[in-house]
């Protein structure tokens, strides 16, 4: 019983100072966590999703998701149980895209006139519109 107990303290104490050690090895620099103080290479940019009026941040803990596909991208708010996915032909390279589509939360798909990727430093901006409305995805990459 003895001999466990100390492998126990033993296991705990080499844990704690393994992850002592990993935190204390970073330092804080202009707002970066890095081992070496140094920026990160690519910067992060905000990740939104605009449709109809309305912001989303996907890169906030409100529940909100993105999965990012070839040819589709789908954003998810688990909590409320939505679900859009934008979906188009002519993969995720940057140019103008055939056959695009919004399925809304609602369950309706809507055909989309126009959707553009732009991709620029790690950044990917997804520009769609249907015959009255006007969206955009962003995302880092």
């Amino acid at each position: 019983m003895k001999r466990k107990m100390i492998f126990k303290w033993c296991l705990c104490s080499v844990l704690l100072t393994a992850m002592t050690g990993m935190f204390t090895s970073c330092e804080e620099k202009e707002g970066y966590l890095t081992g070496n103080g140094e920026k990160p290479a690519v910067e992060t940019q905000p990740e939104v999703f605009e449709w109809n009026g309305a912001t989303v941040a996907l890169d906030k803990p409100e529940g909100w998701g993105i999965t990012v596909l070839a040819e589709s991208v789908l954003l998810t708010n688990a909590v409320e149980q939505k679900q859009y996915v934008l979906r188009w032909q002519g993969g995720l390279t940057p140019g103008d895209k055939e056959n695009p589509v919004l399925e809304l939360a609602e369950g309706e798909v809507l055909p989309l006139v126009r959707l553009k990727v732009n991709v620029e430093k790690g950044y990917c901006t997804i520009d769609f519109a249907s015959d009255t409305q006007s969206g955009v995805v962003k995302f880092n990459k």
